[in-house]
């Protein structure tokens, strides 16, 4: 392979009229206005100028040296949306060069196309900061046909760094996506949202649709922002990600394989691609090197002695070197004799140590049935022992106490194939329990090292955890996850024990909860439970009686996460507030995108004993409900938690440190990974109470006697009413 080359410098053609799938509709750099009475912001392509504004007024300060630089102080580029008509796209890319000030806070955005208002609606935009830097949830594109309770969009870390990113979002009709720094985010899919139900009444640069004060000004500068009529490809986006602003070359590639960046490439790969159908191809010229500034398409616009010329389009390239970047690019020269140049991708080789190309994914089983778990590792020398399999004991990244499972347990075969240089391990488990639950991985070694898979999931759907609380903190589930009582401040404490709800249900523990969770408490007690709780993609039911003593403000029944004053993975249910509602919310990533469902007003009793419980299951609308003694008060649509290992498993306490600790009572406190059906919670509240008076979980349709049934006496009542009528003048109702 060629390790050197000799470059021609050549000048990049400016080609707007060129066939390729995303044709540049409107193009807005910022270069200084000729002539400077004119306040304008230029539209370089379509025509539809913008106008820099302060407040209500024309500012003409706004764009300087070649940007429009903004203070949050009102200063925004107002463009007319009607005359660049987003919703008559079928598919579009949004592109921006910008700079996200470090004081950045709340819902800022860099672009936003829709209806103005409180709140805003049927809109597109581009959020550099979503919410107050560190701990907010990212840089976002977004859309939605409605507000932002129907919204989509594909997601990255906060941009408020101070430095200049390239931000590319797209959206046909089936997704939305993100890139941010030529590197692609994760998409979404558009389920209800379409470009056709965005609305044109206004268009923004530096300003959200929102009128709310949540929504400031964006603070910062823009380099450059294009409009596009179509999806612009992988390699047009990286291509642009390279020359930058104020440079325009036309891709004419739709993709690249391997992907950029991509890691644990084989020392013998094939490269392959794919051009422009609108593009008359006499050649493609591909160049292959180590060093990445041989083929900068900023620096080298015509590279000389390719690598391959010709017609195809696959290159099988070997006698790669370990653990090593490598940049290749693909030029298409046209059969006027353009060129189109290509970015330069990249990709890693695979390190001497084994490296993990297939890793387990989740396997679920009821109990009693069979779970597999398989991981495939790719080693450029023989392994020196088979691949090894450990169960995670429940802190991430942690090994050292990891348990390994072998076939020592007659419920449990590995079994493992070799071809070439790839070792596929199996990991079939029997007869499973819930004690199966967790994470699991696999570990391989050759003479250069070792290294460890990703993790993959083991579900037993069952009971996972069950608290009694007959004056200890016992795990009665078989599972072996007891607590232990702690205050905030880390120190041991004790708990204390009191009769329960009724003789039967024996003793319950009591909590004094006169503080909050800040660990300068050395006072109040909680339950500090064991690390997991980690894999509800099945669902999840969390259900205790509870007796609370006073409403302290935002009281957690309990709370699972890893997050330290801060949301991290975390879902929750707790008091609202200082209200009488209940509430269960998922964060996940961010309390400010949570998901979360609400009982009504009095829902909580202070001074009684009541049973509490929520359900989520797998559906994708309506899937949660929160139950008061065996009847749903509260249902909605909550997402499930991700798929992690929880540092932080409280009874009693929350993450955040102002938040108040429980007081009261607590008793029969039971966690599952699936969601428990009605009739199973209705039981559930009738086994604790003693209570055999039966329960109207729900009204029927037509129950006009309030007796929990639809019947004759029903249809008396619907019938004495027949033909009644209320129109004025009553000739109507003749």
């Amino acid at each position: 392979m060629r390790r050197s080359t000799v470059m021609i410098a050549a000048l990049l053609l400016f080609l707007l009229s060129v066939p390729v799938s995303a044709t540049l509709t409107h193009r807005y750099s910022f270069a200084d206005n000729p002539n400077p009475s004119d306040p304008n912001v230029l539209d370089l392509v379509g025509s539809q100028h913008g106008t820099p504004m302060n407040g209500a007024g024309v500012d003409t300060t706004i764009v300087t040296g070649g940007q429009a630089v903004l203070d949050r102080s009102g200063q925004y580029i107002n463009l007319p949306g009607a005359g660049i008509n987003l919703p008559s796209y079928a598919a579009i890319t949004i592109e921006q060069w910008i700079t996200s000030a470090t004081t950045n806070t709340l819902f800022t955005m860099s672009f936003a196309a829709g209806i103005t208002g409180n709140p805003g609606m049927q809109y597109l935009c581009m959020q550099p900061t979503r919410e107050n830097p560190p701990a907010g949830d990212g840089c976002r594109f977004t859309i939605t046909h409605s507000d932002y309770s129907t919204e989509a969009w594909s997601q990255s870390s906060q941009l408020n760094d101070g430095l200049q990113h390239h931000l590319v979002g797209t959206v046909d009709g089936d997704n939305i996506q993100l890139y941010v720094d030529g590197i692609a985010m994760p998409v979404m899919a558009l389920t209800d949202q379409s470009i056709a139900l965005l609305s044109n009444a206004s268009l923004y640069f530096g300003r959200s649709v929102y009128t709310s004060s949540a929504d400031v000004y964006f603070a910062g500068s823009i380099n450059e922002t294009r409009i596009y009529n179509n999806v612009l490809s992988g390699p047009a986006v990286v291509l642009n990600n390279q020359l930058g602003p104020d440079t325009y070359q036309p891709c004419a590639l739709t993709s690249l394989t391997p992907a950029y960046k991509a890691v644990n490439i084989p020392l013998a790969t094939t490269l392959s691609w794919a051009s422009d159908v609108g593009i008359t191809v006499t050649r493609y010229e591909v160049f292959v090197e180590t060093d990445p500034n041989l083929l900068d398409p900023n620096d080298v616009a015509v590279p000389s002695n390719p690598d391959y010329s010709g017609a195809n389009t696959s290159l099988d390239i070997s006698g790669l070197e370990y653990d090593t970047p490598y940049y290749w690019r693909v030029d298409i020269v046209a059969a006027d004799d353009t060129r189109y140049m290509g970015p330069r991708f990249e990709f890693r080789t695979l390190p001497p140590s084994p490296s993990f190309t297939v890793n387990p994914g989740t396997s679920v089983a009821d109990p009693d049935g069979s779970v597999s778990l398989t991981a495939t590792a790719n080693s450029a020398f023989a392994l020196t022992e088979n691949i090894r399999w450990y169960k995670e004991a429940g802190v991430p990244d942690v090994k050292t106490d990891d348990v390994e499972i072998t076939t020592a347990d007659p419920d449990l075969t590995i079994s493992q194939t070799v071809n070439g240089s790839l070792t596929t391990s199996t990991l079939t488990i029997n007869n499973v329990g819930v004690a199966r639950n967790g994470a699991y991985y696999a570990h391989a070694v050759n003479s250069t090292g070792g290294s460890n898979s990703a993790n993959g999931w083991i579900v037993v759907r069952g009971m996972i955890a069950h608290y009694e609380f007959e004056n200890n903190l016992n795990d009665s589930s078989g599972n072996g996850l007891h607590g232990a009582a702690r205050t905030p401040s880390g120190a041991a404490a004790t708990i204390a024990y009191v009769a329960s709800v009724t003789p039967a249900m024996g003793q319950a523990m009591s909590m004094t909860g006169t503080g909050t969770s800040n660990p300068s408490n050395t006072t109040d007690p909680y339950v500090d439970l064991p690390n997991d709780f980690g894999n509800f993609s099945q669902g999840l039911t969390i259900a205790a009686w509870v007796n609370p003593s006073a409403a302290a403000t935002w009281a957690r029944i309990c709370q699972f996460g890893n997050g330290n004053n801060a949301a991290n993975n975390s879902f929750y249910f707790t008091r609202n507030g200082s209200t009488t509602q209940i509430r269960f919310e998922n964060d996940n990533t961010n309390p400010n995108s949570a998901t979360l469902i609400t009982g009504a007003n009095n829902t909580i009793t202070t001074g009684a004993w009541q049973h509490f419980a929520v359900t989520i299951n797998t559906n994708a609308t309506n899937n949660a409900a929160i139950y008061r003694n065996g009847v749903r008060v509260a249902y909605g649509t909550v997402n499930l938690p991700n798929p992690v290992i929880r540092t932080n498993c409280f009874i009693g306490r929350s993450e955040w440190n102002g938040d108040s600790l429980f007081r009261g009572q607590m008793d029969d406190f039971r966690v599952y990974n699936y969601a428990l059906t009605r009739q199973d919670i209705a039981q559930m509240y009738m086994n604790g109470s003693g209570n055999t008076t039966p329960i109207c979980q729900y009204a029927p349709s037509y129950d006009y006697n309030a007796d929990c049934m639809f019947n004759l006496e029903d249809f008396v009542v619907f019938a004495a009413q027949w033909l009644s009528c209320g129109w004025y003048p009553q000739s109507q109702c003749d």
